[in-house]
């Protein structure tokens, strides 16, 4: 591997990230908590929860939707991966800088799109775009094994 080669491989994020200690307002099944932006860039943020537990059993499986709202944006975003008690985000649209700005302020709510796992919920399940994408991946890798597996 050149050099260039793992610069550009250590180097993937298209957006520098900021780090931060603001803290926001999570509603997870309509029960409030708070966390800390760790970091945020215009691609994705970094946050740690107060109350992990809370906080896994709503984001648990990721890919997981949210939406961050501040008093001028709506921010859609979906949750990449969670552990422990923190959770990296990627916004759906890159935020502008006055929206990255305002994140590092702290003066944002942050709210799950989906009911945690074991809450039961009236209304249907609606398959979120990131369900949806990590469901096709999931069946195309299901059928990719079976071609292979096929010509064994």
């Amino acid at each position: 591997m050149s050099s260039e080669d793992q610069l550009e491989h250590v180097n993937r994020r298209e957006f520098t990230r900021l780090r931060s200690s603001a803290e926001c307002v999570c509603l997870f099944a309509g029960k409030e908590s708070r966390a800390v932006l760790a970091d945020a860039s215009r691609g994705g943020c970094k946050l740690r929860f107060d109350e992990p537990d809370m906080a896994m059993a709503a984001l648990l499986p990721v890919p997981c939707d949210i939406v961050i709202r501040d008093e001028e944006s709506v921010m859609p975003a979906t949750v990449m991966w969670a552990n422990g008690d923190l959770a990296g985000c990627r916004f759906q649209q890159p935020l502008s800088l006055d929206e990255v700005s305002r994140l590092l302020g702290g003066r944002f709510r942050l709210e799950v799109l989906r009911e945690p796992e074991g809450v039961s919920t009236p209304r249907a399940h609606i398959e979120s775009r990131a369900e949806a994408e990590a469901r096709q991946e999931a069946e195309m890798a299901a059928a990719i094994r079976r071609m292979v597996e096929a010509e064994d």
